[in-house]
């Protein structure tokens, strides 16, 4: 009995003793690397946060996971945006110039593929674009990077023969080198998740109410507009999802389409034509208070802007001009499509719910 418990002593003193060896190795690896600025860990980190503005605008955007955008990245070009490989593929996410002149009429970029692909954020939006419209289609991830290396077609054919799988499972790749492309992808993306953990599901980020309450306010008085509508719209609109999109194309928090923006936002108040700003919630809430202030301008009544805000001015003078929608200038509101009607009771809705909330706005109030 007593040689029984030496031993087992004995077993667990080999044990300790092994993983005390293990843990001084890693501590004495980890602090004997060099992380100083000219060492590789440093400058990948810092390139990253250097461009991780970019990348997670083009991930919201076009809804693909910014650790993997970050891993593609890694393993195309590690994050040197004047790379160019033997093929002539450019940049950060190495872009062969005839797929970025099949995708710049599209992206609305004119500058000739030399010059548009050397530009840090054209190359990430022609890169995150070409993935997700063209490469994530063809099946699950190891599948998609599989296509962004050599064309989706290819990758098709082979999925075609293995029977039609949703995914393709990296030893059945049939070419060696794009086999360890999706291999390095896959390491730096599991690093990357480690790190930094996992890229939140931009579909459900929530801005918090105060926050918007806080936009509101400081836009409704600069364009003299009731911030209690301006959270009715938001509320309507996108219930406070930051980043919703919707299948028409309209953009974020207020539910504004590009060529609204374009046309009757940025124009006016000489921003810069680009509708991706608008998945910024502050700016978001500063586009729609204004677009409220612009439709005042040219509509009398809550019921009218209100409606004209998911209709257009258009329809809403055509309403007035008809009898049958309208009485002495105003909207007979039971009269109007169903559609419009909906819209204009959970606006209204939510704009009593907002005043009962954050309190009524008495500077600014529509008839």
């Amino acid at each position: 009995m007593k040689k029984d418990i030496n031993k087992i002593l004995w077993i667990l003193i080999i044990i300790l003793s092994v993983l005390i060896i293990a843990v001084t190795v890693t501590l004495i690896v980890y602090y004997s690397t060099d992380r100083t600025p000219d060492s590789k860990y440093y400058r990948q980190d810092e390139c990253i946060n250097k461009y991780s503005d970019i990348i997670t605008k083009y991930s919201i955007k076009y809804k693909v996971d910014e650790n993997l955008i970050k891993a593609m990245i890694m393993a195309e070009s590690s994050f040197n945006k004047d790379a160019v490989s033997k093929s002539g593929a450019i940049g950060l996410m190495q872009m062969m110039p005839s797929t970025y002149n099949d995708l710049k009429e599209k992206l609305g970029f004119t500058l000739p593929p030399e010059e548009a692909l050397k530009d840090p954020e054209t190359n990430i939006a022609c890169g995150v674009y070409y993935y997700a419209t063209y490469c994530s289609v063809v099946g699950g991830t190891n599948a998609s990077l599989a296509a962004y290396n050599c064309g989706p077609n290819r990758v098709r054919s082979w999925m075609t023969e293995l029977g039609g799988e949703v995914d393709i499972a990296v030893e059945d790749i049939p070419i060696e080198s794009v086999k360890t492309y999706v291999k390095r992808i896959m390491k730096y993306y599991n690093s990357y998740c480690l790190y930094y953990g996992e890229a939140p599901d931009y579909d459900s980020v929530l801005l918090p109410r105060e926050t918007a309450l806080e936009y509101a306010k400081k836009y409704g008085q600069k364009y003299k507009v009731d911030y209690n509508l301006i959270m009715a719209i938001i509320e309507t609109e996108s219930s406070f999802y930051c980043y919703r999109t919707s299948k028409t194309g309209a953009i974020g928090l207020m539910q504004i389409m590009p060529d609204t923006f374009s046309v009757d936002i940025a124009q006016n108040l000489n921003l810069e034509d680009n509708p991706d700003q608008l998945y910024d919630p502050e700016f978001n809430i500063m586009c729609g208070a204004y677009l409220l202030h612009w439709l005042d301008y040219r509509l009398d009544g809550i019921n009218e802007i209100s409606i004209s805000y998911h209709v257009g001015v258009t329809q809403i003078k055509s309403w007035l001009e008809d009898d049958n929608y309208s009485e002495n200038g105003r909207l007979i509101t039971d009269k109007l499509p169903e559609e419009a009607q909906n819209y204009l009771f959970k606006v209204m809705g939510h704009y009593r719910r907002s005043i009962r909330l954050d309190g009524e706005d008495k500077g600014y109030k529509f008839d």
